[in-house]
């Protein structure tokens, strides 16, 4: 059988955060980087986008891709957690 993944807010937003964690930036850091890119970020929007709570729009997944120098497929890619591998 055939793993298929998914691509939903709670995807994305695990990939977020691996990528947060992986450019070694706390929640507050890259709110900050996105409030210099005009948008209305703070730690709670980090964490609500890393649950899946909230979504992410088009415009700022293109920030979240230049603050976090990553390719928009990057958000698309499996996360594996150490258990998982």
């Amino acid at each position: 059988m055939e793993n298929i993944l998914i691509i939903n807010d709670e995807t994305m937003g695990k990939a977020l955060k691996a990528w947060r964690i992986e450019r070694n930036l706390k929640q507050e850091t890259l709110a900050e980087k996105m409030q210099i890119l005009g948008f209305n970020w703070i730690n709670q929007t980090v964490y609500k986008v890393e649950k899946g709570i909230r979504e992410i729009s088009a415009n700022e997944m293109q920030a979240l891709v230049f603050v976090l120098c990553i390719e928009p497929t990057d958000f698309m890619k499996p996360v594996w957690s150490e258990r998982n591998v």
